[in-house]
């Protein structure tokens, strides 16, 4: 349990450093998209080689080079499936989409993952996106049954918005759990030094039981000694 709590919250501390800078205009740039996306870990390679991000992942300063990767998800819309070079991200229990005005990979609000449909984990990285092929199965759907009700576009500005509390919430159950690991820790260490008091205790008693039995031990000695006293008989004529 403490374990994972752990995990979390380094994957926590992890998403705030990377949310820093969310706009990528070199990631826009290479977006492109697709009739379909990859649905194994082979597939995702070939298409990853293919795009060739790496490319230009030394020239964009939106992350690391390492963490500009290839990724294959839906828009913002949920009604198209693209190929886009960006900065991966932790994603929380929804589908990942890329949103072009936005210029970032995120959670896509509107998708949220359960046990039925669509399926995803309760958090993974934004390049396994191949792993929950519900998620592109979405856009399918909306393409057959498309909705009348017009679906928010996200700006740059509101991303920013949305970056700021997801930061603030991300940070407040960052040290939340760190409050609760640190009061765990604090009553394992207490029940600890607890026991250990409890053992000199022990000693102690039965080193005052001895004393007292030996002082015990050592008055009926000398009342046995006492008795053993000669008295002077009667002498008879």
């Amino acid at each position: 349990m403490v374990h994972e709590i752990c995990i979390i919250l380094i994957l926590l501390q992890s998403q705030v450093y990377k949310s820093e800078a969310r706009y990528c205009k070199e990631a826009v740039a290479s977006a492109a998209l697709v009739a379909s996306c990859p649905t194994s870990k082979i597939e995702w390679d070939v298409a990853s080689r293919k795009k060739n991000c790496s490319r230009i992942a030394s020239q964009q300063n939106c992350s690391p080079v390492e963490k500009f990767r290839y990724h294959c998800v839906i828009n913002g819309f949920g009604n198209e499936t693209l190929e886009v070079c960006a900065p991966s991200r932790i994603i929380f229990g929804h589908c990942v989409e890329f949103n072009l005005l936005g210029g970032v990979i995120q959670d896509q609000r509107s998708s949220p993952c359960n046990d039925t449909f669509p399926k995803c984990d309760r958090f993974y990285d934004s390049t396994a996106a191949y792993k929950y092929p519900d998620c592109y199965q979405l856009v399918s759907m909306n393409r057959i049954y498309p909705t009348t009700k017009k679906m928010p576009v996200t700006k740059k500005q509101d991303v920013s918005k949305s970056s700021s509390t997801e930061n603030v919430l991300i940070i407040s159950i960052s040290t939340f759990v760190s409050i609760i690991v640190f009061i765990t820790m604090a009553m394992a260490v207490k029940m600890v030094v607890k026991e250990r008091r409890a053992i000199p205790k022990h000693n102690e008693n039965v080193e005052l039981t001895s004393t007292a039995a030996y002082l015990n031990k050592k008055e009926d000695d000398t009342m046995q000694q006492e008795n053993k006293i000669w008295k002077p008989g009667t002498i008879t004529f």
